[in-house]
């Protein structure tokens, strides 16, 4: 594969991605300011509040997610705001950072025109764009295992690369305090370096470039090893994802840049499921191309292992420890190396294919934009208030770990809907704490996430009251009002 270009070229070509990364940002601010935060925000915005740095850290100790994310939107709270655009912004940031780092990738491997497919294929990914529009971390752990890859594909080039080790010692250090799940991708990534230098024996002297940026990397994430993450370890909070069936894995490939695909009705469910797929054997054909080319071998045993390899490898690691957890937002680097290989085997009639592909993948990043979300708080919030009358009593309860309180939804954005919203009632491990309360009330107003049946709060409703309506607002949230029997 020939990385020559034309001045003119690549003029061009840096116009077009001007133009993709500037629809990307388009797509992603839109998305940051039309959809509700989710529950997994509302516990970046519990971490991010913290009243004091000592608080900060002895709370993320009852957590199972390392210190960065978090830190980095209490950062962007203090600078830009408490708005949700104001929230996302570090995701946004990072999310358009990946995307120019693929382009300059595959321009070095495969030409401006590869490039700038691989780039769009990724800017309309609507995992992407979910992720790198929300204010939680993954979009920073995609950054870092993709910085990680770039990194260790120039430290096996020649001439050495200083910049390429600062790289990789920060990408390494950044990714262990991001997400966990960054660990995997670095096992992978060292065990196709291994496979690589057995395939071409020129790459093993070249092993040794490494042994001073994985040093440094690893004296900078001593500190939160030993303390945070050694407490961490202790207790057993499960992982936010336990998706372990081979249906799940298959669906994790297809998420890549294919998500809720259900929004698509029957047919084109079946239609973005399909364009999954074809992306995936696209890919597969792209990987066998580099694999083939004895100069691009190294490089395209990497690419495989974090498009096919980590996704996999991730997948059974939590069959044989569940703790190890396994969902598709925590394998989204994988994106940006499939994106890679897809562009590169869209060759002869599988360009059509892949630009059908393509198209599809934008319709469906539409109509995510155009739903108000998975978890709509904004709206549940606002329907409440909307039927709430005086004399009535106001619960927001969600099911999550006990670290996070409850009823951060309703706080977040009841103020910011009405001028003197009505009290909520204070919950105690998921209850009230004294069922007193409801003696004055004819009417309770509910905001549920989650909520398994038989829970004590459902008891006490159930014992005094009559639902006698109920709201969906997204996945298992719902407003709900209880008159008294």
């Amino acid at each position: 594969m020939s990385t020559q270009t034309q001045p003119t070229e690549l003029r061009g070509a840096r116009l077009a991605l001007f133009a993709v990364l500037a629809l990307a940002a388009a797509l992603r601010i839109a998305g940051a300011l039309r959809k509700s935060l989710v529950l997994d925000e509302f516990h970046t915005w519990f971490h991010a509040t913290r009243p004091s740095l000592q608080a900060f850290f002895e709370t993320l100790e009852f957590d199972n997610h390392p210190p960065l994310g978090f830190a980095l939107v209490a950062a962007a709270r203090v600078v830009f705001g408490a708005s949700e655009l104001a929230l996302r912004t570090p995701a946004l940031l990072f999310g358009l950072v990946e995307l120019a780092l693929l382009f300059v990738l595959a321009r070095r491997l495969c030409g401006p025109r590869v490039a700038l497919a691989a780039t769009a294929l990724l800017a309309l990914s609507s995992l992407h764009v979910d992720f790198s529009s929300q204010a939680r971390m993954y979009a920073l752990h995609s950054l870092a295992a993709s910085t990680t890859l770039v990194a260790l594909l120039r430290l096996l080039e020649a001439p050495p690369s200083r910049t390429a080790q600062v790289a990789l010692a920060l990408s390494l250090a950044t990714a262990f305090h991001t997400h966990y799940f960054g660990g995997q991708y670095v096992i992978v990534y060292a065990l196709a370096l291994g496979l690589a230098s057995a395939l071409d024996p020129s790459l093993r002297p070249k092993l040794a470039r490494l042994l001073a940026p994985v040093g440094v990397a690893a004296l900078l994430c001593a500190p939160w090893a030993l303390t945070g993450f050694a407490e961490q370890l202790g207790h057993a909070l499960p992982p936010g994802g336990d998706r372990h069936s081979p249906v799940e894995l298959a669906e994790a490939f297809v998420h890549l840049f294919f998500l809720n695909v259900r929004l698509g009705g029957d047919g084109w469910r079946e239609a973005f499921i399909a364009g999954g797929g074809a992306l995936l054997l696209i890919a597969a054909r792209g990987a066998w191309r580099l694999l083939r080319d004895p100069a691009q071998r190294g490089a395209g045993v990497m690419y495989v292992a974090g498009a096919f390899g980590a996704p996999l490898f991730a997948w059974l690691l939590a069959l044989a420890l569940p703790r190890a957890g396994f969902n598709w937002h925590y394998v989204l680097p994988s994106a940006l190396p499939m994106a890679l290989l897809a562009a590169a085997g869209a060759r002869g009639l599988l360009r059509y294919l892949f630009g059908g592909a393509l198209a599809l993948a934008a319709l469906l990043t539409g109509l995510n934009l155009a739903t108000p979300g998975t978890e709509d708080f904004r709206g549940a919030v606002a329907r409440a208030l909307e039927l709430h009358r005086p004399g009535d009593a106001l619960i927001s309860v969600e099911w999550q770990p006990a670290l996070f309180p409850q009823g951060q939804p309703y706080d977040y954005y009841a103020p910011r809907l009405v001028d003197a919203p009505p009290q909520r009632l204070p919950l105690e491990h998921f209850t009230l704490p004294d069922p007193r309360v409801l003696d004055s009330a004819q009417r309770v107003i509910v905001v549920r996430k989650s909520l398994p049946p038989g829970q004590h709060l459902a008891q006490l409703l159930e014992a005094r009251f009559v639902r006698v309506q109920q709201e969906s607002f997204g996945f298992d949230l719902d407003v709900s009002v209880w008159e008294r029997r």
